[in-house]
């Protein structure tokens, strides 16, 4: 008896709708309801991630965080397989100054950081693929983030072999000039050697080197770096 009963209402059912016809467009629609909708502004919805993470903040802290590059648990920075830190940029500063900015320690510094950075980003174009723009990008972001300063590549042709780098509030320019005055040399030494190891990276060489021409402690505007193959520095007199 169940079963008739259940059959008979399913019955009803096909025969409501059979009788009913097709819908009517009801006239008071306005003809822009008609359009198909997927040409319907999508509804705003709430953003799930993180506030922190909403903002424009450039990717390379994004990336941090997402990636868990900073385990504050363990005290450690990881940047794609390269442990960092963060120290007070007073360190450098003193390091210059205590050695009369001699062209010793200017070329320890130098060559430190060419040699780790040029490791660094020859990891970066072979491991993970990224070309010259991404190279470049990643290093200004890279820069700004660990509080070098705001880096701005004047010339593009990096795989040319010249590169020209402008610093605006470079770290360690800035302190050295308001703890010690201004200096007779430029004194950022270490973000000069990045810049060579940058250099040598993109193009798959290892002669290629730069000079720092401009100086904030100095008293220049900027600092600005240069980078071209060792043999064209020397003749022209900057190495």
């Amino acid at each position: 008896m169940g079963q008739i009963i259940k059959a008979f209402k399913q019955r009803l059912v096909i025969i409501k709708l059979q009788t009913q016809g097709p819908k009517t467009q009801d006239p008071r629609r306005s003809t822009e309801d008609s359009r198909p909708k997927n040409q319907y502004p999508k509804p705003r919805t709430q953003d799930p991630r993180p506030k922190m993470l909403q903002t424009n903040l450039h990717s390379v802290p994004k990336k941090l965080i997402l990636l868990q590059g900073i385990d504050l648990g363990r005290g450690e920075i990881n940047v794609m397989g390269g442990r960092m830190m963060l120290l007070p940029v007073e360190i450098l500063a003193e390091m210059v100054h205590r050695s009369g900015n001699s062209p010793e320690v200017a070329q320890l510094l130098y060559e430190s950081c060419r040699v780790t950075t040029e490791d660094h980003y020859r990891y970066m174009k072979e491991k993970k693929g990224m070309g010259e723009k991404e190279l470049l990008d990643w290093s200004k972001e890279l820069m700004g983030f660990i509080g070098w300063g705001k880096g701005r590549y004047i010339e593009s042709g990096v795989t040319k072999g010249n590169l020209c780098l402008e610093m605006e509030n470079s770290s360690v320019a800035v302190e050295y000039l308001k703890k010690y005055g201004k200096s007779e040399k430029p004194v950022c030494h270490m973000l000069c050697g990045g810049a060579a190891g940058i250099l040598n990276a993109v193009n798959g060489r290892s002669d290629m080197v730069t000079v720092e021409t401009a100086c904030l402690a100095k008293g220049d505007p900027k600092c600005v770096i240069i980078g071209k193959p060792r043999s064209q520095l020397a003749k022209e007199g900057k190495k």
